[in-house]
């Protein structure tokens, strides 16, 4: 099964091995979605101004879709409103994936989705890493591919014994 996430058109699309369409959604969030909404955070709570280019560089850098085990944290560039005058601030991998997890969630809700509406089961015993590629333009946080399995791993062991767990 192939999972194709496409950013920008905010479109994602399920087809399985064979190439046979299982579904597709137009209404999940995508990456401007993500960049607007920690460009919020970053102006409500650390008073900090800045561009879209910034924001997604720090997602890039720092973004995770799943909970961050090593946090790290980044820089970033802007104004300070409060002082007006040019300004930096860390941003910590945990920080942002707050912000983002319900962008994620509602990402894979919508993969589950189609899985389980389309109905699509599975060998028993099956390799979940025979099961699903991640494909596509989908946004630039680290771990997707864990995700993904981990939500797959879900739906799957609903319907049989699944030989691995996710990583």
């Amino acid at each position: 099964m192939t999972v194709y996430i496409n950013v920008l058109c905010t479109k994602i699309h399920i087809q399985t091995i064979d190439g046979k369409h299982v579904g597709s959604s137009s209404s999940a969030p995508g990456m401007w979605d993500m960049i607007d909404a920690t460009t919020e955070f970053l102006k409500a709570d650390l008073k900090l101004l800045t561009n879209r280019l910034s924001v997604a560089n720090l997602i890039a850098n720092v973004g995770y879709a799943v909970r961050p085990t090593n946090i790290t944290s980044a820089t970033i560039a802007g104004r300070n409103l409060e002082t007006g005058y040019p300004d930096r601030m860390q941003v910590s991998s945990d920080q942002l994936y707050e912000v983002l997890e319900p962008y994620i969630v509602a990402i894979l809700g919508k993969v589950l989705h189609h899985m389980e509406t389309q109905q699509v089961l599975f060998d028993e015993g099956q390799q979940l890493s025979d099961t699903i590629t991640l494909a596509g333009d989908y946004p630039y946080l680290r771990d997707w591919d864990i995700a993904i399995e981990t939500a797959v791993y879900e739906v799957m062991s609903r319907y049989v014994d699944v030989v691995e767990k996710p990583r």
